[in-house]
């Protein structure tokens, strides 16, 4: 084994292994974002809450990309490191085309999220209404840190 092959299996060893750590606080910041967040629920609506659930399927694939990477690595399997390769192909071209309609609908996402701020302010401090109440007084709290 040449000394290139030898550092090309560890350095790609080392990447999954980070991604493999990254899908697991991925993970948890979904389920922290679930369990303790839900009270910014009452300024979007439903196709916006859906975040936690997209996070942890992004940390799922993650999870399950570098596990295929790992085990491709260690038992210097030429089916599952071209799995591998396949797979992060298709995530970076997803990456790419996801990006590009971000950016592209920018302006729209912006307007929405201050016709939602609009619509919820005239909740605030009305009895009922304690999770826009809250939402806001954390808004508020945060622009004077």
């Amino acid at each position: 084994m040449s000394i290139c092959t030898f550092l090309g299996k560890y350095i790609l060893y080392l990447f999954n292994l980070l991604c493999l750590i990254s899908s697991v606080c991925i993970l948890s910041i979904a389920f922290i974002i679930y369990h303790k967040f839900y009270k910014w629920s009452n300024f979007v609506n439903t196709e916006i809450t859906t975040t936690p659930i997209l996070l942890l399927f992004i940390g799922l694939g993650l999870f399950l990309i570098s596990a295929i990477g790992l085990c491709g690595v260690l038992r210097d399997s030429g089916c599952l490191l071209t799995l591998f390769s396949i797979l992060l192909t298709i995530v970076l071209i997803g990456e790419l085309i996801l990006s590009g309609v971000v950016y592209h609908m920018r302006n729209e996402i912006e307007t929405y999220a201050l016709s939602q701020m609009n619509h919820t302010i005239s909740t605030y401090n009305v009895t009922g209404h304690n999770t826009s109440t809250e939402a806001w007084n954390l808004i508020q709290f945060l622009l004077i840190m």
